[in-house]
């Protein structure tokens, strides 16, 4: 017993005086009765699932506004997690130079894309700076 009593004293220790890193946190909106966060003045990238072993398809939303109009444009982004991953980060600095929306980038994912596909765009995403990222989990339709 005197062993079990030292290692929960370790642990109270290293937990209290343990210092979170503040780079790893995310600023995410509240899944219920938060704030949501407006499509339209965000870049949008869906992904949907399609199949295993394959990255992906991605789908990128920007909204330029033009006078009293809005103007949506798609673009989807074939080819390897590489590839996409090239074109989706100079697609996010181009859209945050022109200053056209909030500087949030909002990541929609099907149900069954992978976690891991999601934290690499995410990932991607944070690292272009001034950038805000929202997640959100959508059901295929």
């Amino acid at each position: 017993t005197p062993m079990i009593d030292c290692v929960f004293l370790l642990l109270i220790f290293f937990t209290v005086t343990s210092v979170p890193d503040p780079q790893t946190a995310l600023d995410l909106a509240q899944a219920r009765f938060g704030s949501g966060i407006a499509e339209r003045d965000s870049f949008v990238v869906a992904m949907r699932f399609m199949g295993e072993g394959q990255p992906p398809a991605i789908t990128m939303i920007r909204y330029r506004r033009r006078g009293d109009r809005t103007d949506e444009v798609k673009d989807p982004l074939v080819g390897t997690a590489a590839e996409q991953d090239e074109r989706l980060k100079e697609e996010i600095e181009t859209w945050l130079r022109s200053g056209t929306g909030n500087q949030t980038v909002l990541i929609k994912a099907e149900r069954d894309v992978l976690h891991r596909d999601v934290a690499r765009v995410a990932s991607l995403a944070a690292q272009v700076e001034g950038i805000k990222l929202a997640l959100g989990v959508k059901e295929a339709e």
